[in-house]
């Protein structure tokens, strides 16, 4: 699937299940759910998925970043209740950690390291120790590029080291099944947008 796809799906997803009740998390949890469902990609190189990828991961930590600095200003509550429960150190460490498994993974070839499950934990738990409010939606957005390229042609090294790929084989990344699910993804994610907003705790 092509890169907007993985975007719309993974966040519409995340959205869906975990329903957020607080403007904070679901402004964050958005932000990660997006972050999880591109990350994959930035082992694409300079191809257009790649580019992609490396755009949406960083206009999302952009994005968290400029929320935990507006929330200094207005006090909203968005830095306490996101991230209670781990130290300053431990969450500066889990960061570096995050970010040299993406450098690394940005190394290897596309749809190993980066599209398999030890990765998706690794980079799962560094998130679970940094923000606990975050995990599943990080962790449903990722699963969730995974189980949509599993229906292309190219397999995926799923349990990475191990060379074995998997895939159904049912239809191209690019082809018009992917334009069909980024339609119904995007239809999908404004409407749970639309219709949580009124909800949400300020």
């Amino acid at each position: 699937m092509q890169g907007r796809t993985h975007l719309v799906v993974g966040t519409a997803c995340a959205l869906a299940i975990l329903r957020p009740d607080t403007t904070p998390l679901l402004v964050a949890g958005g932000a990660s759910a997006a972050l999880g469902s591109m990350i994959s990609d930035i082992d694409s190189g300079s191809s257009g998925a790649g580019q992609d990828a490396g755009k949406a991961v960083a206009a999302s930590l952009i994005f968290m970043i400029l929320v935990i600095y507006a929330d200094h200003y207005f006090h909203m509550g968005i830095y306490e209740q996101l991230f209670a429960g781990s130290g300053s150190d431990e969450r500066l460490f889990l960061f570096l950690g995050f970010l040299l498994l993406c450098a690394v993974g940005m190394l290897t070839r596309h749809r190993s390291l980066m599209h398999s499950l030890p990765c998706g934990a690794a980079l799962t738990y560094c998130v679970s120790r940094f923000s606990p409010s975050l995990t599943w939606y990080f962790a449903i957005g990722f699963t969730s590029h995974l189980v949509l390229d599993l229906f292309n042609r190219k397999g995926l090294q799923l349990f990475f080291p191990f060379r074995k790929r998997f895939a159904l084989g049912f239809f191209r990344s690019a082809g018009f099944v992917n334009r069909l699910l980024f339609l119904a993804g995007t239809a999908a994610l404004i409407m749970i947008i639309w219709r949580l907003a009124p909800s949400v705790q300020h």
